[in-house]
């Protein structure tokens, strides 16, 4: 047992790190000052397209789903050929889909996003068992419309049912109810 415990404490100690470096970095820069280029690095090809669509209160499949998006690359494709204008690739889960349409140069022109039977965002939620507190829900969806140079469109469609009547809203992220219908 003394031995394990000896070499446990011989093995912990040769793991530290056995130089100071605020004096290191004092030395290599008497004013304590370090200029550095900024660089961006990041894993998405189409990072324009995710920046745009990535929104906190988002269903996490959604999430999922536009990450895979943004991380593609048509040019790695084994289809990909120069001399074709337009690509549409379809990205699925069990819980929706996108539709994406790249250009002949790779680039993210638009995309359709639909996921259905997702959990509302809290601010919905609250939105509609303040609007309509006897219905319930029957069905979610979250949609979301990319258009390169275009506003993101993003809205979630929900039908409620009370004894035997539903009715379809659309409501957008901020919980405000579009347009309610009845069926």
């Amino acid at each position: 047992m003394k031995t394990l415990m000896i070499g446990l404490c011989l093995g912990l100690t040769s793991l530290m790190y056995s130089q100071n470096f605020t004096k290191m970095a004092n030395d290599a820069n008497p004013g304590n000052e370090v200029a550095l280029k900024e660089v961006v690095v990041s894993s998405l090809k189409n990072a324009h397209y995710f920046n745009l669509v990535n929104d906190p209160t988002a269903p996490s499949q959604a999430k999922h789903l536009e990450y895979e998006v943004g991380k593609y690359d048509i040019k790695s494709a084994t289809v990909y050929s120069k001399n074709i204008n337009n690509y549409e690739v379809k990205f699925e889960s069990n819980y929706g889909s996108i539709l994406a349409s790249f250009s002949g140069e790779g680039e993210l022109l638009n995309s359709n996003e639909k996921f259905e039977g997702i959990r509302l965002p809290e601010v919905v939620r609250i939105s509609l068992r303040d609007t309509y507190p006897d219905w319930r829900l029957n069905t979610t969806e979250y949609r979301v419309k990319y258009n390169l140079n275009k506003d993101i469109k993003r809205l979630y469609e929900v039908q409620l049912i009370k004894d035997g009547q539903k009715m379809n809203l659309k409501v957008d992220c901020n919980g405000l109810i579009l347009n309610p219908k009845n069926l």
